[in-house]
């Protein structure tokens, strides 16, 4: 019997068009968005508050460290 796989978190750096789309298309499909970092902490809270779970962090590294794919 095979182990269930756990989706991997998924993180941004910025906070633009492309990085909203696919932020909540990434959450609807199930995936844990965990993080996004912006030039503008007012942008990266935008998005952030959009997605459950998501948290806006004020170093990239911050994301690095809280996801497993990085965009």
């Amino acid at each position: 019997m095979s182990q269930p796989t756990s989706l991997p978190r998924v993180g941004f750096i910025g906070a633009g068009r492309l990085a909203r789309c696919l932020a909540l298309g990434f959450s609807h499909a199930g995936y844990p968005v965990t993080a996004v970092v912006s030039r503008t902490p007012a942008s990266a809270g935008r998005l952030a508050g959009q997605i459950p779970g998501c948290a806006a962090l004020d170093d990239p590294q911050q994301v690095v460290e809280r996801a497993d794919v990085v965009f």
